[in-house]
């Protein structure tokens, strides 16, 4: 018998079970290691020692010890599962450092991505991950399976997803100093509704407040589905922009080029 083919032919799980048995003295304390039945043990262990033509354990009722072969092929078997724990281990480090982590981003928050990515790429060390930014308008215009993570800030158009939420962000009405001249003082909501109004859609807009909420018909003279786009028409005074990001606004009402309206 070629003993060395015969070896060949044993599974990485019968060596294990046969290295758990004698570092736990029983067949018992082996299957308990493994997660598993003592007769599954028993059975994998005795199929290695029919393909090996020797026995590799002297069973007793106060456990098993390693008979000369069975002493051998320990040492053998240790040392050949940790070469293939090293080896899988090289692979999949060099697999998670060459590997692309992508992220669909909706195209109005791609702003403000930036500062936590670069955190993440300090941390990163001498192994850095190339990450792949893609921006969106809307869900529906990506394929979800596509992407290792996914930030949206629309309702999912999939129930097997699974979202968490990790930020709230807050939206008001703006409109340029020129534009607001132009027209007679905002005091109250329904206002707008007589207004030249720039907006993604014919809708009814909720707006809420602190003080108070409100619904009103939005009809927009300009429709624009950009974040970035409505405010530039913002700012030329085309007409006021509505549910934009306070975050993406506030360079703009700083420099005094926007000014935020009905803030309550």
């Amino acid at each position: 018998m070629n003993s060395k083919n015969t070896e060949n032919n044993a599974t990485l799980r019968q060596w294990q079970l046969f290295i758990l048995a004698i570092e736990k003295g029983s067949i018992l304390g082996a299957a308990a290691a493994a997660g598993t039945d003592p007769a599954v043990v028993s059975k994998e262990i005795t199929k290695l020692e029919h393909l090996l033509g020797e026995p590799l354990l002297d069973r007793s009722r106060s456990g098993v010890r390693p008979t000369w072969l069975g002493a051998q092929k320990y040492k053998e078997a240790v040392k050949l599962l940790h070469e293939i724990h090293e080896v899988l281990s090289a692979s999949e480090d060099a697999t998670l450092r060459s590997s692309t982590i992508r992220l669909a981003v909706p195209g109005a928050l791609t702003g403000l991505i930036a500062k936590p990515l670069a955190e993440f790429e300090k941390l990163q060390s001498l192994n850095h991950t190339p990450i792949e930014i893609n921006s969106y308008q809307n869900l529906d215009d990506i394929q979800p399976e596509n992407f290792d993570l996914i930030i949206c800030t629309q309702t999912l158009p999939n129930v097997r997803m699974i979202a968490y939420d990790i930020a709230s962000i807050s939206y008001g009405i703006f409109a340029s100093p020129d534009f607001l001249a132009q027209n007679k003082r905002i005091t109250l909501p329904a206002q707008l509704e007589k207004l030249p109004l720039i907006h993604s859609k014919s809708e009814k807009v909720l707006l809420q407040g602190p003080l108070q909420s409100i619904t009103i018909t939005v009809e927009p003279q300009i429709r624009i589905n950009s974040d970035e786009a409505m405010i530039s028409a913002a700012v030329e005074g085309l007409g006021i922009a509505l549910r934009i990001p306070l975050w993406e606004a506030e360079s703009l009402t700083k420099s005094g080029s926007l000014i935020q309206i009905l803030g309550e």
